[in-house]
C-alpha cells in the first residue's frame, strides 16, 4: 500500500461508524403536540402520532394516532405515552407546539426546556397559545382534508407570509425570555364550531402568559411597529368615524421607515415612534382621488387613523406590561444610566410614548 494512502485508509475507517443512527422505521414520529394544565400538580399532553397503513393495490397510506396522557411534568407524560406506543416515540420531528391558555399564565420555560435539553429534538417547532384547552385541535385529527400537524403548519406559514405573525419557535423565545429588555408574542388560535381561526396574538411578559391579546387588525400593525412586517403587508383602517362600508379602506405597505427616538428628562423616558408609509390603495368607496388636493386629505386622513391605531397597540401593550418593541432593549443599549436606575418592571407601563405617521399614497387604483 502506498504510503500516501494511508490517511484516507483511516479517514475513511474512523469516519464509517453510525454510533448514533436512529432509524425512523423503529419509531413512531410526533409531528404536533399539545400541552393543558390540569390542576396545579398535573399537566395534560396530548399529541399526534404519524405512522402508514397499507391500503388496496400495496400501497401505504399515513395516518395520525391521537395518545393523551397526564403526568407532573413533560418528561413525564412522554414516558406514559410512550408505554403506550406500539414503537420508540419520537418527538424530534415535531413541528407545531399548541400550549392552552391556562398553562401559558404560568412560567412556560420549564416545557420548553424538557424540548431544548435533547439534543435530537428540533429547536425549529412553532409555539402557539390557544383559547381552551389546546389538546381540543389537536383531537381533530384532520383538518380541512389534511392531517392535523400539516394543517397546522400550513396555517401558520400563510400566516407567516401575509404578516399576520412572525415567526416564533422555541429557540427564539428561549432567546427573548432571557433579555431583561424585550417580551414577545405568540399567534393565538381559537377553535370555533372545529374551524381553527387565527384571532390574535398572545402578549407575554417574560415567560407567562399576560391573559392579553391583540386581535382583529393589530397583530398586523405591531409586526409593523416592530419592522418586521412583509414587502405586501396588507391593512385596513376606517376613514370615517362610523364603522359603514363605505368609510373602510383597504391598503398595501409597500414600505416603511420605522424611527424610535428616546430621550431622558429627570431620570424619566419619552419615546417617540415615527413611521414613513408608502401605500397603495386597494379598497376605497370614497369620493374620487383625482385631483392632488383630494390625495393629499387621504394621506392626511390615514395617518392621523393609523396614528390612533398604533396608540392602541401601544396602550394595550403596555397594560399587559409586554415590552413587544423592545424599548428596554434600546435603553441599554442608548442610556444605560437611566436605565440602571430604574425598575422596568414598574416604570414600563407608565413611560410616555407617542406615535406618529406619515403616509404617501403612490397608486390609487384604477378607478380614481
Amino acid at each position: 500500500m502506498n504510503k500516501k494512502t494511508i490517511p484516507l485508509c483511516l479517514s475513511v475507517i474512523l469516519l464509517a461508524g453510525c454510533w448514533d443512527q436512529n432509524p425512523l422505521r423503529k419509531n413512531v414520529v410526533v409531528v404536533a403536540g399539545a400541552f393543558d394544565k390540569i390542576n396545579k400538580d398535573n399537566i395534560l399532553t396530548t399529541v399526534a402520532l404519524r405512522s402508514t397503513r397499507q391500503i388496496s393495490g400495496g400501497e401505504n397510506e399515513t395516518v395520525n394516532s391521537i395518545v393523551s396522557a397526564s403526568g407532573h411534568t413533560l418528561r413525564d407524560t412522554r414516558i406514559k405515552i410512550d408505554k403506550k406506543t406500539v414503537g420508540n416515540y419520537s418527538p424530534n420531528k415535531i413541528r407545531v407546539i399548541l400550549i392552552g391558555e391556562e398553562l401559558a399564565r404560568d412560567p412556560i420555560t420549564p416545557h420548553l426546556d424538557a424540548y431544548l435539553r435533547d439534543p435530537k429534538l428540533t429547536l425549529s417547532a412553532s409555539v402557539v397559545v390557544t383559547k381552551g384547552k389546546a389538546g381540543e385541535i389537536i383531537k381533530l385529527n384532520k383538518y380541512q382534508n389534511k392531517l392535523i400537524g400539516e394543517a397546522l403548519t400550513k396555517l401558520l406559514e400563510s400566516a407567516e407570509t401575509i404578516s399576520i405573525i412572525a415567526h416564533e419557535n422555541q429557540q427564539t423565545i428561549k432567546n427573548k425570555i432571557s433579555d431583561e429588555g424585550k417580551d414577545f408574542v405568540l399567534p393565538y388560535l381559537e377553535l370555533k364550531d372545529k374551524d381553527i381561526v387565527f384571532t390574535g396574538v398572545a402578549l407575554f411578559h417574560g415567560d407567562r402568559y399576560t391573559g392579553r391579546t391583540l386581535k382583529e387588525e393589530y397583530p398586523e400593525l405591531l409586526l409593523l411597529m416592530q419592522n418586521k412586517q412583509h414587502r405586501n403587508t396588507r391593512l385596513m383602517v376606517r376613514s370615517g368615524k362610523e364603522k359603514e362600508l363605505k368609510n373602510y379602506i383597504s391598503y398595501t405597505s409597500r414600505k416603511s421607515k420605522r424611527d424610535i427616538m428616546i430621550t431622558t428628562k429627570g431620570g424619566k423616558p419619552r419615546v417617540t415612534l415615527s413611521f414613513n408609509l408608502t401605500i397603495e390603495i386597494n379598497e376605497y368607496n370614497g369620493k374620487s382621488l383625482r385631483s392632488q388636493k383630494d390625495l393629499d386629505e387621504l394621506n392626511r386622513i390615514i395617518s392621523r387613523r393609523i396614528e390612533k391605531e398604533m396608540d392602541t397597540v401601544i396602550q394595550t401593550l403596555q397594560e399587559a406590561n409586554c415590552d413587544a418593541l423592545g424599548l428596554g432593549r434600546m435603553m441599554i443599549a442608548h442610556h444605560p444610566e437611566t436605565w440602571n436606575k430604574m425598575n422596568w418592571e414598574n416604570d414600563y407601563p407608565l413611560i410616555n410614548i407617542t406615535s406618529r405617521a406619515k403616509v404617501k399614497i403612490i397608486n390609487r387604483g384604477l378607478i380614481y
